[in-house]
């Protein structure tokens, strides 16, 4: 229903950023990837320097996998918002798929760190602090970082399935 009334919208207004990305979001929680990942791309061709456009599109491109283009998305939008959690942990999930270097996740580990320190970091932050953190051997802070996602959101899948390969490393069947 959300989607059919932000379709009237810009069927009123071609040129209404806001509405394609809340149309976008829509679609995307629905799985419609194609159709959100279009709807993305115009909010953004109509508001270039929008962020929450920006890491939006950004954020689906890596849950596709298209590292190439969302990378420079993400960093740019991380050096005009550095606390920005959502376009962090995708640049998280970007760089452990991508197998980067120990000094890069490292980095992104002390950025993450600060901001998990801060008011309210989400779970899905604390589930990137996480996944760091196995990624550079520290499980103990990893089992930390997780028992803060679970907190937050008890049935949070990917920290559960975090909890549960943290138990296949240490042999814990």
């Amino acid at each position: 229903e959300a989607i059919a009334l932000y379709e009237k919208a810009l069927n009123a207004l071609p040129e209404f950023p806001e509405a394609e990305y809340q149309r976008a979001s829509a679609l995307q929680s629905l799985g419609k990837n194609d159709e959100a990942e279009k709807g993305f791309r115009r909010a953004v061709e109509l508001k270039p320097e929008w962020t929450l456009a920006v890491t939006g599109l950004s954020s689906l491109l890596v849950k596709r996998g298209n590292f190439a283009e969302a990378e420079p998305l993400l960093i740019k939008i991380l050096d005009a918002e550095p606390q920005n959690q959502i376009a962090l942990t995708a640049l998280v999930e970007l760089r452990l798929t991508t197998k980067a270097s120990n000094v890069g996740l490292q980095d992104l580990l002390t950025k993450i760190s600060s901001l998990a320190a801060k008011a309210n970091p989400t779970a899905a932050l604390w589930s990137a602090k996480a996944a760091l953190e196995v990624a550079l051997g520290d499980l103990g802070q990893a089992k930390a970082s997780l028992s803060n996602a679970l907190a937050i959101a008890p049935n949070n899948r990917a920290a559960m399935f975090q909890v549960a390969d943290i138990a296949l490393i240490e042999g814990d069947l």
